[in-house]
C-alpha cells in the first residue's frame, strides 16, 4: 500500500521563500542595469545611488580646451554675480538645457525670466542683465589652465514688463 506523505502533489502556490527571492532578484538585476546604463550614458546630474565611474567617461589630452558655461546676473549694469548650477541647486545637465543653451541661441527661457523676476523683486532694479560667458580651461602638461573669459550671448529683461 502507497504511503500517501510520500506520493502527494506538490503545492499549486509558491512558498514565501520562493517569492522573496523572486522578489530579491528582480532589485538585484534592477540595479545592476542602471548601474551600466548610467556608466555608459552619463552626461551629468545626480545619478544616486547608481554612480557613474571616471573610468567610463571621455578622455581628455593636452592641448584640448574644455567649456565651462557660467551665468552671470547684474542689475541695473552694476556688479556681476555668478549663477552656477550649485547656487541654483539644480544638475549641470539641467542649467546647461534650461539656461545657457537658450540665452546663447538668443531665445532665453522660461527659467532666465523667472530668475530675472526674482532678482527684479529681491534688488528693485529697473533691468536685469543675464549673460553667459565661457569661462573654460585648457589640458596642459602641468594641469589645466584657465583661459580668458568670453561673452557668449545676453538677455537684458525689463522690470517693469515682469
Amino acid at each position: 500500500m502507497p504511503n500517501p506523505a510520500l506520493t502527494a502533489a506538490p503545492p499549486d502556490r509558491r512558498s514565501r521563500e520562493d517569492l522573496a527571492r523572486i522578489a530579491i532578484s528582480v532589485v538585484i538585476a534592477t540595479i545592476l542595469t542602471a548601474q551600466v546604463l548610467i556608466g555608459f550614458s552619463y552626461r551629468g546630474g545626480q545619478t544616486f545611488p547608481v554612480i557613474a565611474y571616471p573610468m567610463y567617461m571621455q578622455a581628455h589630452y593636452e592641448g584640448e580646451r574644455l567649456n565651462d558655461y557660467l551665468v552671470f546676473v547684474s542689475a541695473d549694469g552694476g556688479e556681476e554675480q555668478v549663477l552656477g548650477p550649485e547656487t541654483m541647486e539644480i544638475s549641470p545637465w539641467l542649467y546647461q538645457r534650461s539656461i545657457t543653451a537658450p540665452i546663447i541661441g538668443g531665445k532665453p527661457s522660461p527659467l532666465a525670466a523667472t530668475i530675472a523676476r526674482t532678482a527684479c523683486e529681491t534688488g528693485g532694479a529697473r533691468a536685469i542683465r543675464i549673460a553667459v560667458y565661457d569661462s573654460g580651461y585648457t589640458i596642459r602638461r602641468d594641469g589645466p589652465v584657465s583661459d580668458p573669459r568670453k561673452l557668449l550671448g545676453s538677455t537684458t529683461f525689463d522690470c517693469s514688463a515682469l
